[in-house]
């Protein structure tokens, strides 16, 4: 009885050292498979897709994917709106002839000038477009706080204290165009945000943490009075919610 005992207890050890050294390689791969997907792939956090990363994507690649939000260009400085919109050209291998960016791109492993004529597509002209705006009101990191820009209307605005991540809901009606990128959460954050810079008190925890982390926020009162504007665009984001 004890020698089957014994040998019972050896074969369990046999079987725990080979099986450990199994299930290790079995982690590691799958770890390694989850960061060369991570690295064929990119994440958007204004729309919370993932994309499939190109060779030559650069620094910026939601330029080519899709058209930009001023979420995605607020807090950038004026040298970056310049790398991020000349990148656009250099995907297509633009031959540069500012020696600067001919000194950039020229250290990117991707980049191959071949010419000075490129076609951009509809979504890389927008981009272009959108991102000169930024260029030519001087938005560098510290004047953007002061002013935010609406795409829509081509107008700067002046940036109040509690404006937030959305302030274009306080100074117009939003259009579908301001909210065709935007996920279902997005869309909770921007209408309750409306309701926070009265200092609503909210009944939701989830509302309660996200705010309470904002320094602008100071919850007062349950009973708040929105402008004509605000209750539009209450009433028009609970549409796509």
């Amino acid at each position: 009885m004890t020698n089957s005992r014994l040998i019972l207890g050896l074969m369990a050890m046999l079987f725990i050292a080979v099986a450990t050294p199994v299930e290790a390689y079995t982690a590691t791969t799958n770890r390694t498979t989850e960061t060369s997907q991570r690295n064929d792939k990119f994440y958007d956090e204004v729309t919370g897709r993932w994309y499939t990363r190109q060779a030559n994507d650069g620094l910026y690649p939601i330029t080519r994917v899709r058209k930009l939000t001023h979420q995605d260009l607020q807090y950038l400085t004026d040298w970056e709106y310049r790398i991020m919109r000349n990148e656009i050209y250099a995907r297509h291998g633009y031959i540069f002839s500012s020696a600067d960016l001919r000194e950039y791109f020229g250290r990117q492993s991707w980049y191959y000038p071949t010419t000075k004529n490129v076609t951009l597509n509809s979504i890389e002209q927008y981009n272009v477009n959108f991102i000169k705006r930024y260029e030519e009101g001087g938005t560098s990191q510290s004047s953007s706080q002061d002013k935010f820009y609406d795409p829509q209307t081509g107008r700067w605005h002046t940036r109040q204290a509690n404006d937030g991540v959305y302030p274009l809901t306080r100074v117009r009606k939003l259009t579908y165009n301001d909210i065709a990128n935007c996920s279902k959460s997005q869309l909770r954050i921007m209408r309750n945000e409306i309701y926070a810079r009265h200092g609503y008190i909210f009944s939701s925890a989830d509302l309660r943490e996200y705010f309470g982390r904002q320094s602008w926020y100071y919850p007062t009162t349950k009973n708040v009075t929105l402008s004509s504007i605000e209750q539009y665009n209450v009433n028009f984001i609970k549409q796509y919610e």
